[in-house]
């Protein structure tokens, strides 16, 4: 080691003045302690001299060599705090923040506890785009300041410029936690929510955020939409009614609105709401469209055609309009007048698949349609029943439908070794005075063993209401020859039968049938029957779950026959579920089970059938069906081809 001339002279002078205070009886360590507080009191002196001598520089405007003199100092004394912010601080000013950064870390480093420090780090880090080492600090800070709501939502947010989504969620929801009104940091999270198709959490949020803001239309229009398509249309419809309180005429709300109440079965309450936007809108054809519509479904068929009829008056070959006309005349009932205008429309537009659809439709509901049929019924009585009806249905116009049938009969009783043969003839009769309204008559005679008598007498009176409730309630007479009895002694039937279809929800329909059948013998017969259906899954596979009750009585029982094919006070209860899968485009499959119990006695029950659709026009169904228990059962087997003209 090389030592300067300087340094050794005082070296020199040092060992001397010690040597003389030894000599003169001064303890030797004394000394020495002596010498070293004068060097750190030197050192300290010249550390204040350098200090000044910077803040003087700052003081006019030389923050540079300021710099360099503070530079200096944390060269030589590194763990210098007051040095270190002093250049944090003038390192900032003077626009250089790697050396800025640098020297946060380093206060940071001296003081662990200056949050105030790390908080200013951390800012820099943002500004200079080192966000994972903001993201390391902020957590840190987060350690002592749990409840800083800033350094939450700073946090949150650079979780969510990070792509750390499930942190960023966490974040915001400690913020609200904190914050119940914070808003602007509620809708933040609801975007999270719903970016990660947490929809449900998505929701409650923009109800909370509503709820604060009752006047924000933004947002209920945003939960109006979620509501919407997460399949809460009443939800919905409340919040856009809300939104039209405070805007009456946003045609976009109202336009949502009386879609709403148009796939809810609510046409009445969507009509006025088509008539407010044709008034702020006249020129719109597809307004007038859905205002026919909505008075059609709501039951105002005279109003329905209206709005299309303004239409012509200004476009008489508006095809649109043609075609809604048309649908409208065949969903009231007036299918041959429409079928005439789509032949019309196909005349100088050949190609329009709509109306192909609608005389397709037209045609297989509609068109004179020709149906052979074989059916045997046997029972637990022994009977046995085969049927081979040969129709036609003929559809006049919209009023009146025509259906003729001929059919062989053969009945065979096992226990009497007895088989009846007989041919039958029947014609029945439909008027419709409206399209939910028919009156039906019908009139049959069968002939067995050369004998005629009259067969059936059937007027029915039948009522729909807004497709969702039919009734039905007729009168029917006929005469029976089936059973020992009935082939020595005439019986005839005559009583009325009341029915009724009631589809609650769009999964969910009821249905109830009561019958009063007075005998010419004296006898009477009851039966009541009700019916539940709960559609538990509505794409393929198609599953119905289905529950019934029936109860039969008789007033009579002819304990050496068996006319009636049913034990007295028959009681039977079952539960089921049915399936139907599509197996190609041509064909359906169809099966169930059930267990019914009569009596107190359980039974296993099966049905089964495919369906064949040759053509739009052609179908042909097989199926069967095995019902009851020890104590009454039967089955039941179909095949039935229809062909439509």
């Amino acid at each position: 080691m090389k030592f300067s001339h300087k340094k050794i002279s005082l070296l020199n002078l040092v060992a001397g003045i010690i040597f003389v205070f030894s000599s003169m009886g001064w303890p030797q360590e004394y000394l020495l302690v002596c010498n070293q507080e004068n060097f750190f009191q030197t050192k300290n002196r010249d550390l204040e001299r350098k200090i000044a001598q910077a803040e003087s520089l700052i003081a006019v405007g030389k923050q540079k060599e300021a710099i360099a003199i503070y530079e200096s100092i944390v060269k030589v004394n590194s763990e210098h705090l007051r040095s270190w912010q002093r250049l944090a601080q003038l390192y900032s000013w003077n626009d250089m923040p790697d050396k800025t950064i640098s020297a946060y870390e380093e206060i940071v480093r001296l003081n662990p506890m200056d949050i105030d420090a790390q908080k200013t780090l951390a800012q820099f880090y943002l500004w200079n785009d080192k966000q994972t080492e903001a993201i390391d600090l902020y957590e840190k800070i987060l350690v002592f300041q749990p409840d800083d709501l800033e350094i939450h939502k700073k946090l949150a947010q650079l979780y969510s410029w990070n792509n750390q989504p499930e942190k960023a969620i966490a974040q915001y929801e400690k913020i609200v936690s904190l914050d119940s009104t914070d808003t602007a940091t509620m809708k933040m999270l609801a975007d999270q929510y719903f970016w990660q198709n947490k929809v449900a959490d998505g929701i409650r949020m923009l109800e909370k955020i509503v709820a604060q803001e009752p006047d924000s239309v933004q947002y209920r229009k945003k939960l109006a939409q979620q509501f919407v398509w997460n399949n809460q249309p009443q939800k919905a419809i409340e919040q856009y009614e809300e939104i039209l309180k405070q805007n009456p005429n946003d045609t976009e709300i109202l336009k949502k609105l009386a879609q709403q109440y148009m796939w809810n079965n609510r046409p009445g309450d969507a009509a006025p709401l088509y008539e407010k936007l044709i008034a702020l809108q006249p020129d719109s054809l597809n307004y007038k469209i859905q205002l026919a519509y909505a008075y059609l479904w709501s039951n105002q068929t005279s109003k329905a055609e209206k709005p299309l009829r303004e239409i012509f008056k200004k476009q008489p070959l508006n095809e649109e309009a043609l075609l809604s006309l048309a649908e409208i005349e065949r969903w009231s009932g007036r299918w041959d007048s429409a079928k005439e205008r789509l032949k019309k429309i196909m005349v100088f537009d050949t190609q329009n698949d709509r109306a192909k659809n609608l005389l397709r439709d037209i045609r297989r509901h509609y068109g004179t349609a020709a149906e052979a049929k074989y059916s045997k019924l046997s029972d637990s009585n022994l009977i046995t029943r085969e049927t081979v009806p040969l129709s036609a249905m003929c559809f006049k116009n919209r009023y009146w439908d025509f259906r003729y049938q001929a059919t062989h009969y053969r009945v065979t009783d096992e226990r009497l070794d007895s088989v009846l043969v007989g041919y039958g003839a029947r014609a029945a009769v439909n008027f419709h005075p409206r399209a939910s309204t028919t009156v039906s008559l019908d009139l049959g005679v069968v002939n067995y063993s050369s004998n005629w008598t009259p067969y059936n007498f059937r007027l029915q009176l039948t009522q729909t209401i807004k497709d969702r409730f039919t009734a039905q309630l007729s009168f029917q007479r006929h005469e029976t020859q089936e059973g020992v009895r009935a082939l020595t002694d005439r019986i005839v039937l005559s009583g009325f039968v009341a029915e009724a279809y009631w589809q609650l929800f769009s999964h969910w329909a009821i249905s109830g049938n009561y019958q009063l059948f007075n005998y010419s013998d004296d006898n009477q017969k009851v039966t009541a029957t009700v019916a539940s259906w709960l559609t538990l899954k509505m794409k393929n596979p198609h599953l119905v779950a289905y529950s019934y009750y029936v109860y039969e009585d008789f007033n009579k029982i002819y304990m050496s026959s068996l006319p009636y094919w049913t034990p007295d006070k028959l009681s039977t209860s079952s539960v089921g579920l049915n399936v139907k899968q599509p197996v190609s485009k041509f064909a359906q499959i169809e099966a169930g089970y059930g267990v019914t119990r009569q009596q107190g006695i359980n039974s296993n029950n099966f049905n089964g059938g495919v369906t064949f659709n040759f053509t739009d026009f052609d179908i042909l169904y097989l199926s069967y069906l095995k019902t009851g228990s020890k104590v009454y059962h039967s089955k039941n087997f179909i095949v039935s081809f229809v062909h439509r003209f």
